[in-house]
């Protein structure tokens, strides 16, 4: 039997691929979750494994395409809000350290 037209897996592999695929995706998401303490990790992690998990679905199904650019996309803002708590938390130390020399010194 060949694979339908739009799909690069044979139909019958398509669903048991993408469930593995689904259940992977979260039990890697939970040990991010209990393994990493920082939450600006945290959502790096999580975002850099949902792009990963977006593009394997698209590339399991491409009928999928939608639903796994939404994730990509969501997967970005995760990323990006991760580094603006890495930056933000830097500002502020190195914005902090300096208001506390200056109080020393008075």
């Amino acid at each position: 039997m060949q694979p339908t037209h739009g799909s690069y897996l044979h139909p019958d592999v398509v669903m048991p691929t993408f469930l593995i695929t689904a259940a992977v995706f979260v039990v890697v998401s939970l040990l991010i979750v209990l393994a990493v303490r920082s939450v600006p990790s945290k959502l790096i992690l999580l975002g850099m494994l949902s792009m990963v998990a977006g593009i394997c679905f698209t590339a399991i199904h491409p009928r999928v395409a939608m639903p796994a650019l939404v994730l990509v996309i969501l997967a970005a803002i995760l990323v990006l809000a991760g580094l603006l708590c890495v930056f933000i938390s830097f500002l502020v130390q190195s914005f902090g350290a300096k208001g506390r020399e200056g109080e020393t010194k008075s």
